[in-house]
């Protein structure tokens, strides 16, 4: 489908959010899944995890996306120059990290690890917009305080009680009041209360993703409860 750009906004200094005006576009998709993008004159066009969910393009007509920036502030020539009103082909939906189903009201945790927090972003808000929502906590990642995407959504979660949040850094970050540190077993452990119950989604680096499995399975959490995407 060919759907233009509505906004662009540097939300990290390596990335961009995205959103197209998918109003009166068909783009069935389940929460955690990715589409291809690219500009309509670019031949190249590259897989991205949706952000936002379901009930927002439903609702608002709305497909928001993380794009990486390379160490020049460049997403690539073929999403380059987005601005409002850009045309982007958006093929799919592709793959994607799906929770496993045990019942409605089994705790949900999140893990992601940095750009990761986008398709775990399409899973939470999905969550919280059906009427009855699981215990939910989000555990985040990221290099510096900076890096933090959709770090102020989490937080207001957090405060209107929605959800239970930590984010970490593991990068020297002087302007960081929060924790530091790579995701510990300990960390796991206070955000998984019912580890044999729990279903998990982890997106993220590969090792990192290596990491968190590891720790959730050592904790208790079945494998099979555990969804996992990595890069």
């Amino acid at each position: 489908m060919n759907v233009p750009v509505r906004a662009v906004e540097q939300v990290t200094p390596r990335a961009l959010r995205v959103a197209l005006d998918s109003r009166g576009a068909t783009c069935a998709f389940r929460p955690g899944q990715a589409v291809w993008l690219g500009r309509l004159d670019q031949a190249v066009r590259k897989p991205y995890s949706i952000a936002s969910a379901p009930s927002d393009h439903h609702r608002d007509g709305v497909m928001e996306f993380l794009v990486g920036l390379d160490d020049d502030g460049h997403p690539g020539a073929h999403l380059a120059d987005l601005e409002e009103g850009t045309v982007v082909e958006a093929t799919g939906p592709i793959g994607g990290i799906e929770l496993t189903a045990l019942d409605d009201r089994s705790p949900v945790l999140l893990v992601a690890g940095g750009t990761g927090v986008a398709p775990l972003r399409s899973i939470w808000r999905e969550l919280l917009a059906q009427p009855t929502t699981p215990p939910l906590a989000v555990v985040y990642s990221a290099r510096r305080g900076e890096d933090f995407a959709f770090g102020d959504e989490l937080l207001r979660l957090q405060h209107e009680g929605l959800a239970r949040v930590a984010m970490t850094v593991t990068r020297d970050d002087a302007t960081w009041q929060g924790l530091r540190g790579r995701v510990s077993a300990d960390l796991l452990a206070r955000n998984c209360g019912q580890p044999a119950n729990t279903r998990c989604a982890i997106c993220g680096p590969a090792a990192f993703v290596a990491h968190v499995a590891h720790g959730l399975t050592r904790l208790g959490v079945p494998l099979a409860q555990i969804a996992t995407e990595r890069w």
